[in-house]
């Protein structure tokens, strides 16, 4: 089968970029034709790009123009888009495109994330043009969608997955990655984007320390949405948060990097408002790391037991929704609770659940 996959970039570390990598690795295990449809790329097909994947091509998508070129050169017999689905919606993203004029002749399947309630409406209906199979990754996300006007029967849940061959339980040294403490919290998440939340994570972590001094954060992002630096000033951090520039020397943490950074964790913690999946969650869990997270609806079907989860009520302004706020005080108590567990080994039941293998089976059903 021809498979196209319309997401970030395989090359690119984004949560879509590497939902796309993974799925593309699985299928073409399995014997598919796979490429990519790029959003970041320019220029022709790409051959064989530096991510591992057996052979493969990544064609650009800037616009509806330069899309339907690389559609019609590839040819797909199906198409996985894996991106939010605003992006069909010129009143929320630019240069809106559209697959409808490929219903019919290519099946369309969205893997769409729902990150808040109540949903524009005028979002809910465009996923009724623009697919065949709506799948999501939560019971919650398909209701979310059903109440903004998309179509019950075109939804179905289909769990996500992360490599738990690269993420796993591994031995690494603190001291490696420049950490001094004897405990360590870890957050990791896009620097861009408001509903992060990275203000209240610096907070709930400054009061963390008012109760156990010896502890770090490392912080996997950068001021963006907010000034973090100013914030880590003000707050009496220096020296006690870690950022990536302090010890990488190029942006981007390496997969094979960022499981040693799980496994030097005592907790992992994100507070942030409104959440689609959370992968690095997901990440973190398969290395026995404790979890302290927002009780976003999504968070807590994900991960059911496997976290502690922090108060947290729907108050937060978002652009078209109210969005979940974490209680600061009661998130610092619960990292205090998460580092005194202490780490453990993850079942295999577990691992087997959260696994890019199984995901991408459940979705080939669909296909």
């Amino acid at each position: 089968m021809r498979i196209l996959i319309a997401a970030d970039g395989p090359n690119i570390t984004s949560g879509y970029g590497n939902i796309a990598r993974n799925l593309g690795k699985q299928y073409s295990k399995k014997g598919h034709d796979v490429a990519f449809l790029s959003f970041q790329l320019l220029g022709g097909p790409v051959k064989e790009y530096e991510t591992g994947l057996p052979i493969y091509s990544a064609y650009p998508s800037l616009n509806q123009i330069v899309m339907r070129k690389s559609i019609n050169l590839f040819n797909p017999e199906v198409i996985i888009h894996i991106r939010d689905p605003f992006a069909h919606t010129p009143n929320y993203f630019p240069q809106a495109y559209s697959f409808q004029e490929w219903k019919g002749k290519i099946k369309l399947i969205g893997y769409i994330m729902v990150q808040s309630d109540p949903y524009p409406m005028d979002v809910g209906l465009a996923l009724n043009n623009n697919y065949d199979i709506i799948a999501v990754p939560t019971n919650y996300s398909k209701q979310v969608l059903e109440r903004a006007g998309t179509a019950s029967n075109l939804i179905k849940v289909v769990k996500p997955g992360i490599d738990t061959n690269i993420f796993k339980p591994v031995k690494a040294k603190k001291e490696d990655y420049g950490v001094t403490s004897s405990k360590l919290v870890v957050s990791v998440g896009v620097h861009d984007r408001p509903h992060k939340n990275w203000i209240s994570l610096l907070y709930a972590f400054k009061s963390l320390k008012n109760k156990f001094d010896d502890v770090q954060l490392f912080l996997n992002t950068g001021t963006g949405a907010y000034h973090i630096e100013h914030i880590i000033t003000v707050l009496g951090l220096s020296g006690s948060v870690l950022l990536p520039a302090v010890y990488i020397k190029e942006w981007g943490i390496p997969e094979e990097q960022l499981n040693e950074i799980y496994n030097i964790a005592d907790c992992y913690c994100i507070l942030s408002t409104a959440e689609g999946i959370n992968l690095p969650a997901l990440e973190a869990l398969a290395t026995g790391c404790p979890l302290v997270l927002t009780e976003h609806p999504n968070h807590v079907e994900l991960i059911g037991n496997n976290a502690l989860y922090v108060k947290t009520s729907k108050i937060a302004p978002g652009v078209w929704s109210l969005d979940f706020l974490p209680d600061i005080e009661d998130a610092s108590e619960k990292m205090l609770e998460a580092i005194s567990k202490g780490r453990h080994n993850p079942s295999p039941e577990l691992i087997k659940q959260i696994s890019v293998e199984r995901f991408a089976e459940d979705l080939e059903k669909l296909l």
